[in-house]
């Protein structure tokens, strides 16, 4: 079947130049086909998008999730085939073709999750012994490359195109050499009006975070049996594990480069704030903060045995780097590699590993000891850039709002620049980027601050 599922004709030869996105009379799905059979899919998705908001129906949903399923945006398709489903018929081709669809993303999903892409979904997974918590992967992944700086310097390892794990890139980080015995009070004492997130039921499972503020956070999570302000729900399904997540502003950043705790001078791999300083000003600006904040673009994570992060990818489409400046954490790591063929890396990483990952590749983490403290920073890059700033671009004009981190106006403007600013980068390697709108001009009715 084509999981396209209007058939129109081929020889419907508009141009992204040409064709208004934002006409509510226009043939989107007609220009949608167009674009993707001309392999311009970055437009096709556009003029799905465009189809299913001014012509909202159970086939322009499945249009789009199709659309955004090919281009590897998961959890966005998983949106609109929902929508085409609860929209659909009860019965009929049209439910057919819907439930058809969805199952072929499941498979894409069981992959995340490290399920069999093929065959039943409840296979029995494997068991790892040095887990609190057994989790539904059923295969082992292999190991992760483990590179040294020398030969991360000499670039001839395929960076950026698989995770990997760094092994001496920490040696002089005070972090590192101090912060197993030290960290509560270098958090408490350098940013005691910071609030963290502080998830007491562990994140194992998808749950809302509780904000305190860093000293109690702290206090939280090393308390054990009455001193826990947070008890045990018996009944609720929790599982045993306590985290703390720390959401770094730039200004805070620097305050931990000034201490040493990550040497200001570091590794280019590690240095990823470039763009940040071009576009958003002073880095210590109200701006460049909320940036930081809403995207949770640097973060110091901490947590007890037994607590981690359930299967996911990265809401922008990021890079990541992860230094591991305290006890042990289990990672497994899924994605695509650059032949196009499936793999899965899992390893227990521990104080000085550093863990990178490229965009789109899903990972879950679970805590061996208590506490494991690591450093996180996001990475744009050229491989990435323009996919991270579409994404921003949808949040900005209400248009594809699909993570609902409400930018403020002047975030938004900074983004533009942020957009140009990359763009320029990009052409002047001899690579390509699309038409650059400002966000003012495509947003909503009433989205625009003045």
């Amino acid at each position: 079947m084509n999981l396209f599922l209007v058939v129109l004709s081929l020889a419907f030869t508009r141009t992204a130049r040409s064709h208004n996105f934002d006409d509510p009379n226009a043939d989107h799905s007609a220009a949608a086909i167009a674009f993707a059979n001309a392999g311009n899919m970055k437009d096709g998705v556009r003029a799905f998008q465009s189809a299913a908001r001014f012509t909202p129906t159970d086939q322009t949903h499945m249009n789009l999730g199709v659309a955004l399923m090919r281009t590897g945006r998961l959890d966005e398709a998983e949106v609109n085939m929902k929508t085409a489903l609860r929209m659909a018929p009860p019965s009929g081709p049209r439910r057919e073709d819907a439930l058809e669809n969805m199952e072929a993303l499941e498979q894409h999903l069981r992959h995340r999750r490290g399920e069999p892409i093929h065959g039943p979904a409840k296979q029995k997974p494997v068991h790892r012994p040095q887990l609190m918590h057994q989790r539904p992967l059923a295969h082992r992944g292999q190991s992760f490359r483990r590179v040294s700086w020398a030969e991360l310097d000499r670039d001839a390892l395929g960076i950026g195109k698989e995770p990997f794990v760094i092994t001496d890139l920490l040696m002089d980080w005070f972090s590192r050499d101090m912060w197993p015995d030290t960290w509560e009070k270098v958090l408490v004492d350098n940013f005691p009006e910071a609030v963290v997130d502080f998830y007491p039921y562990n994140m194992l499972q998808s749950t809302s975070p509780y904000l305190l503020r860093v000293a109690r956070g702290v206090k939280e999570l090393m308390a054990t049996g009455a001193d826990a302000h947070f008890p045990d729900r018996p009944g609720q399904g929790d599982l045993e594990g306590r985290y703390m997540h720390l959401q770094l502003t730039p200004s805070m950043w620097r305050t931990l480069e000034a201490l040493g705790n990550i040497p200001a001078e570091r590794h280019p791999l590690l240095l990823n704030d470039e763009w940040l300083r071009e576009c958003m000003g002073p880095l210590d600006s109200e701006v460049a903060a909320e940036w930081n904040l809403k995207t949770h673009w640097k973060i110091i994570l901490i947590g007890t045995r037994g607590s981690g992060m359930h299967n996911h990818s990265d809401t922008l489409r990021t890079a990541s780097w992860h230094a591991h400046v305290a006890g042990k954490k289990w990672w497994h790591v899924c994605g695509t590699l650059e032949n196009s063929s499936d793999a899965c890396f899992e390893d227990v990483l521990q104080r000085g590993d550093i863990l990178y990952y490229p965009r789109d590749w899903h990972h879950e983490t679970q805590i061996l000891e208590t506490p494991t403290i690591t450093i996180t920073d996001t990475v744009a890059n050229m491989g990435n850039a323009e996919g991270i700033l579409e994404k921003t671009f949808g949040e900005c004009t209400g248009r594809d709002s699909l993570f609902k981190f409400d930018f403020s106006a002047q975030l938004c403007d900074a983004l533009d620049k942020c957009t140009k600013w990359w763009k320029k980068k990009v052409k002047s390697a001899g690579r390509t980027w699309g038409k650059v709108a400002s966000w003012r001009k495509r947003a909503v009715p009433g989205r625009v601050e003045i």
